[in-house]
């Protein structure tokens, strides 16, 4: 497919998650606040909290500020997360996450497994005044936090 004149091209990243899709699912959404690094991927930094509340994903400052970070547009557990995205932004200025999960076959030292295969995709870079700078940041940035959701649910799912 190719892209409108003017328009970057979206981020897309995969890993894959040693447990199925379901608690996948679960770690990505409900557990959120146990495996993002708020130390650098956050608005308010360490001692901040994150979630999903109310169809929005949100932060919360120790203190009690909150930073909307997007709202959820569609969810499908095991399945797929749609959201806007503007941590620390305006809604206006929103780029999009599309969370697509798979099953897929993991070999682990006890043999196959169901696992999941979770591919990101962030587009929308159009929206932003800073868009070539916003999009290079999150390419460099989004396999971190992606392998960082893998090893957290490996242990804990």
């Amino acid at each position: 497919m190719q892209q409108a004149p003017g328009t970057l091209a979206p981020v897309v990243h995969r890993v894959i998650v040693s447990v199925p899709p379901e608690a996948a699912d679960r770690v990505l959404t409900a557990r959120i606040g146990e495996w993002w690094p708020l130390e650098g991927h956050g608005v308010f930094g360490v001692g901040a909290s994150v979630g999903f509340r109310a169809g929005a994903i949100v932060e919360t400052s120790p203190s009690g500020e909150e930073s909307v970070w997007g709202t959820v547009m569609d969810h499908v557990p095991g399945r797929w997360l749609e959201a806007t995205w503007h941590p620390g932004g305006a809604p206006a200025g929103a780029t999009r996450l599309s969370v697509r999960l798979a099953s897929v076959p993991v070999a682990t030292a006890d043999g196959m497994v169901e696992g999941t295969e979770v591919r990101l995709e962030h587009s929308g870079w159009e929206r932003r005044d800073d868009a070539p700078e916003a999009r290079a940041d999150y390419e460099r940035g989004w396999p971190g936090v992606l392998e960082r959701f893998a090893l957290f649910a490996a242990r804990s799912a």
